[in-house]
């Protein structure tokens, strides 16, 4: 079992100690950071677009066929409605939810993560590995709640090159 935490630090320089007490006096195995300033800008228009295509592309390359996938990430997508897959007219959303049906992948957050929108998201093609996601107060200023989970990872015995591997690509 893997304990993870998603925040969204929005400028992590300022919050360097509360990463510090996360990163030395919690048990997560792993730490899933998104800066929002290098995130997908919240305005429509061709250069949001052409950003939300090159993500969607990037997804596509590293979709691993025989491994569970997970993402976890802020894709500032607040039009889309994850309960129902619903969303807006906006192309950027538009590619997100396309490739979400595309390759099976479901969303595990379902609660807002920053004021009324579900920014930060898990995406998996394996929804009965993850666990008891939940909700926890924002690191240091940030304006998003972190979202804990636990992801369940059964070992393998050999990576394909044979050498002893305990996870293949998450």
């Amino acid at each position: 079992m893997l304990k993870c935490v998603l925040f969204n630090a929005r400028s992590l320089g300022n919050k360097l100690l509360e990463l510090h007490h996360l990163l030395y006096t919690t048990d997560y195995d792993v730490l899933l950071i998104t800066e929002f300033w290098l995130n997908r800008p919240p305005s429509s228009g061709i250069e949001s677009d052409a950003y939300m295509c090159d993500l969607v592309e990037f997804l596509k390359s590293h979709h691993i066929l025989d491994c569970m996938n997970v993402i976890a990430v802020d894709f500032n997508c607040p039009k889309i409605s994850w309960d129902n897959l619903q969303r807006s007219t906006d192309r950027s959303h538009q590619l997100l939810l396309s490739c979400v049906n595309d390759y099976g992948l479901t969303q595990e957050v379902d609660f807002n993560t920053r004021l009324q929108h579900v920014l930060d998201i898990v995406l998996t093609d394996e929804p009965q590995q993850i666990l008891k996601v939940t909700s926890t107060p924002p690191l240091g200023q940030s304006d998003h709640d972190m979202i804990k989970f636990d992801v369940m990872v059964y070992n393998q015995l050999s990576c394909h090159d044979g050498t002893p591997s305990l996870y293949n690509k998450l």
